[in-house]
């Protein structure tokens, strides 16, 4: 069910272009996977809920659940957000937790700008090391 969802929701032109271009198409090839996990786990948490409030698949309505999944499917979607801001800051002198939790706990932006602004860490040790 999970691949079935990203197949639908990444069939276009544009993903295709740029599963086209040289270094970022590798993270095109990539992000489905991922979704298709990501949608797996969260239509499994639909389910659990559902059973647990005492349903049957008798009397699942899919429309009703449509708003827990889209939640789910969006805290599933920031939590791999601020995964690529740790690990785009990793080189910094934060490192890759503290940029993970910044991220995780205020917004993904506030850390991604540090990390444009923030120097590596190797070229900082070397700054202050020859002095």
């Amino acid at each position: 069910m999970g691949g079935v969802t990203a197949g639908a929701l990444t069939r276009s032109s544009f993903t295709s272009f740029i599963k086209s271009i040289p270094v970022i198409g590798i993270l095109g090839s990539l992000s489905m996977p991922i979704y298709s996990g990501a949608a797996t786990w969260a239509i499994g948490k639909v389910f659990i809920h559902h059973f647990a409030l005492g349903g049957t698949f008798l009397n699942f309505d899919p429309q009703k659940q449509t708003n827990h999944l889209k939640s789910m499917l969006l805290g599933v979607f920031y939590i791999f957000l601020c995964f690529v801001v740790g690990m785009l800051g990793r080189r910094t002198y934060l490192g890759f937790w503290m940029n993970f939790i910044f991220s995780l706990f205020f917004t993904p932006i506030f850390p991604l700008i540090y990390i444009l602004i923030a120097s590596d860490k190797g070229a900082a040790r070397e700054k202050y090391s020859s002095r």
